[in-house]
């Protein structure tokens, strides 16, 4: 039997919440979730879920980098920006000094 994941729906009108990168990872925002899959083969693997933000997630983006090409970063509107490991799926840095919705 096969197991089948249904993730959340992603944020609606918000343009900037779902990227992709030359490593064929796959984010998505839902809520103030994170939602990571791989698609490098078919159908496309759940690799995990980045919580830590209290409020909807309104930007997202990973690195392209070939040095950092595992990080993806994310600005919620609790104010705070975090940067994001897609392997293991922690926190390598993040800041709350924002005072106004990202």
């Amino acid at each position: 039997m096969t197991k089948t994941i249904i993730p959340a729906s992603p944020n609606w009108y918000c343009t900037k919440v779902t990227h992709s990168n030359k490593r064929n990872i796959l984010v998505f925002a839902s809520r103030h979730d994170i939602y990571i899959f791989g698609y490098d083969q078919y159908p496309a693997q759940f690799s995990g879920v980045f919580v830590g933000h209290k409020e909807k997630v309104t930007a997202l983006s990973l690195c392209n980098h070939d040095q950092y090409v595992m990080l993806c970063c994310s600005g919620s509107e609790d104010g705070s920006v975090k940067l994001w490991n897609t392997v293991d799926c922690t926190v390598s840095a993040e800041h709350i000094i924002h005072k106004v919705r990202l």
